[in-house]
């Protein structure tokens, strides 16, 4: 037993021993109990493993060590057919401090399609899930499966770094190149307009991830994946390419992330192809993904200026949701030139071949390590300035501004001073606004009154600002349209009219939105009506007729609250409909009296039948004809259950057919051979008429 915090004598259990004792034992009964000495923790046997309580230890607390023991030696495969994950090699691992192991080569189970993410909770099931995990759960795994688009594994076996140290490295930090990757030697040269000299062959990398050291296989020459930015920023791949740019029938292309569009270069332009590494999960497919060719993005007028390009300019996407861990290292740049016949219609630019230094956040513009600077920022001539750098260019602007003192015209100097100064500052571009959004302090919760930009299409494409509270109302509406609210009702779009009693006029499209047997409900002045729905045209429904509800009024009166569901139960909506039943006792005798006749639609489109029926006198016919709400299913009897009860010996169960061969008609039979059997019928016995029946209408 426990004194507060102290243990006094040994728990009272079944088994006492070190935890690895216990967990070796045989031939357990789920619900056994433990106590394990070197955790000082209790445990429960599940039937198929050992659940420890060590809530009360320092591990359990701080949620350390927990990792694997050796994640260098851990092989992660993907397999995209069965999306599932393998792992291999030594898969020793620490839970909240105990230590635990899977058996080598261990298999995942599927996991649906899209981003995923493989990791435990508890330190016993390894599971997939959309949502990311936390840095203080056990990671195994990211995949990517878009089925003729794309698909990967992404290895995260981290280890026992304390978790606190793993999230800050994964935010501050991230992924970085230890050493290879570059141009492998002999695969490429520079000035040399040939397919061969532009496409190199990559060296082995080592890459580090936070804690978790992967090499990255040499890439052999003449085989690619491409990335370009598609269209709303999705990341595009071409694993069959040739060369590591895309070109046409002249020039190689530029791609406009901000469109998606992918545009020829100018003759005699500089253009930036980057390699990305990236730890892909070892299988074949993943593979294809290692290291990728991002796209030129922008070309420019010298090769200073392209070799001064800011990779932290560079767009990519949803690819940084998509693999959160990569890094840029080498950078190609290609010059085009009207007289190569080759493709592209380019060539390795002498000095061309560059390197991008830092880690995956923090990874700064290097070209044989230089920075850049206003000199190699190229500069349009504009007005009175004939700079071709923005250097220059602020240059001969002070030296206007100067000469503005002594001018003889200050108005026409001033108009040509501000023209100059107006032209010396570069537009702002879908990346230098891009910048300025990303440097801004961050707000997690908006206010009615905050407002964003946004292009209105309406008028011209100009700059208009949206608040806060515009945008939950417009998302409102719209989801509303789309998506139960929390009765279960989905508010309808348009205008429903009456048509009939049980027929709603509605807008064009009704097949595409209702289904049979889905609930309605509207108002005509007064409380709620409901129905279900039995047949569908495309601007007609039919509900099903009952005695509770009608569409009242005249043809084309507008209905007002009107709504639907595909709920079983939504707020509101009644169990069951009345209909008006009538009953015809056949070959003689008296007609009993109906209690209730009702029916509840089922999501098939048939219904629920439910009948009570008392008898008022002594019956001499052999059986009675019940009417239904709706026609049963043509050419074929049903069975029904029946409960016959006598107020003197009790119940029993007997069958009913329903046949439509006379039309809606229910046939009960209450006895076989004579009106005394299986009782005696006479006043106050009782027939209790239930099940489904399939229907015509539906």
């Amino acid at each position: 037993m426990r004194v507060g915090d102290v243990q006094k004598g040994a728990p009272f259990v079944n088994y006492t021993g070190t935890q690895a004792a216990i967990e070796a034992l045989t031939g357990l009964a789920e619900g056994a109990t433990a106590y394990a000495t070197d955790l000082d923790a209790l445990g429960t046997y599940t039937g198929a493993a050992w659940r420890w309580d060590v809530s009360t230890t320092v591990f359990y607390d701080s949620k350390d060590p927990t990792g694997w023991l050796a994640p260098d030696g851990i092989d992660v495969a993907y397999d995209y057919t069965t999306r599932k994950i393998t792992l291999t090699g030594d898969l020793t691992y620490y839970w909240h401090g105990v230590k635990k192991s899977l058996t080598s080569p261990w298999t995942s189970d599927a996991h649906n399609i899209g981003q995923y993410y493989l990791y435990s909770t508890d330190g016993i099931s390894f599971n997939w899930s959309a949502t990311p995990w936390k840095f203080y759960h056990l990671m195994v795994a990211k995949a990517v499966y878009y089925a003729g688009l794309y698909t990967f594994g992404l290895r995260e076996t981290h280890g026992l770094m304390q978790w606190q140290v793993h999230e800050e490295l994964h935010e501050t930090v991230s992924t970085f190149r230890e050493s290879g990757g570059g141009l492998t030697a002999g695969t490429w040269a520079e000035n040399n307009p040939t397919d061969a000299a532009n496409s190199p062959g990559f060296d082995e990398a080592e890459v580090q991830d936070e804690d978790l050291h992967n090499t990255i296989p040499a890439w052999i020459q003449g085989t690619y994946t491409t990335m370009r930015i598609g269209a709303g920023l999705v990341a595009t791949f071409d694993t069959t390419a040739t060369l590591p740019f895309r070109h046409g029938a002249s020039y190689l292309y530029v791609n406009d992330p901000a469109t998606g569009a992918e545009t020829a270069a100018a003759n005699n332009r500089y253009l930036n192809v980057y390699q990305i590494i990236v730890p892909a999960a070892s299988d074949t497919e993943s593979q294809k993904y290692r290291m990728l060719m991002l796209q030129p993005q922008a070309q420019y007028t010298s090769l200073a200026s392209a070799k001064a390009e800011d990779p932290r300019t560079l767009v990519f996407g949803d690819f940084t949701s998509t693999a959160p861990e990569f890094v840029i290292y080498s950078r190609i740049t290609y010059v085009t030139a009207t007289g190569d016949t080759n493709n592209g219609k380019c060539r390795i630019a002498t000095g061309g071949v560059s390197y991008v230094a830092g880690t995956r956040l923090s990874q700064i513009s290097v070209s044989g390590f230089v920075s850049p600077t206003a000199e190699n920022v190229p500069f349009t001539p504009a007005g009175t300035i004939a700079a071709t750098n923005v250097q220059a260019a602020i240059e001969e602007v002070a030296t206007e501004a100067a000469d503005l003192a002594n001018a003889t015209n200050p108005t026409t100097a001033s108009a040509e001073f501000n023209a100059a100064a107006r032209a010396a500052a570069p537009a702002e571009t879908v990346f230098t606004i891009g910048e300025l959004i990303n440097s801004s302090g961050a707000k997690t919760t908006p206010a009615d009154a905050d407002v964003v930009g946004l292009m209105d299409s309406a008028a011209g494409n100009i700059l208009k600002k949206l608040s806060w509270t515009n945008i939950k109302a417009t998302l409102k509406t719209y989801f509303d349209g789309l998506y139960p609210q929390q009765d279960g009702w989905i508010p309808i779009t348009g205008t429903w009219t009456r048509n009939d009693a049980n027929k709603i006029n509605v807008p064009s499209g009704a097949a595409s939105i209702y289904n049979v047997g889905d609930k309605i409900r509207w108002k005509q002045g007064g409380a709620y009506k409901y129905g279900n729905i039995i047949t569908i045209a495309d601007t007609l429904l039919t509900i099903a007729i009952n005695i509770d509800y009608t569409v009242t009024g005249s043809a084309g009166d507008a209905l007002t609250d009107c709504a639907y569901s595909h709920a079983e139960t939504p707020l509101g909506f009644p169990p069951y409909f009345n209909y008006a039943a009538t009953l015809v006792a056949d070959g003689g005798g008296t007609t009993p009296t109906i209690n209730y006749a009702r029916y509840k639609m089922l999501s098939s489109g048939h219904y629920y039948l439910q009948v009570q029926i008392t008898m008022t006198a002594t019956i001499g016919g052999s059986y009675f004809r019940l009417s239904l709400p709706m026609v049963s299913q043509s050419g074929t009897a049903w069975l029904l259950n029946s409960i016959l009860y006598d107020v003197s010996a009790g119940s029993y169960q007997n069958a009913i057919a329903i046949d439509d061969s006379a039309g809606k008609v229910v046939f009960v039979c209450p006895f076989i051979a004579s009106p005394t059997y299986p009782f005696t019928w006479a006043t106050g016995d009782t027939i209790l008429v239930s099940g489904v029946v399939p229907t015509d209408d539906t």
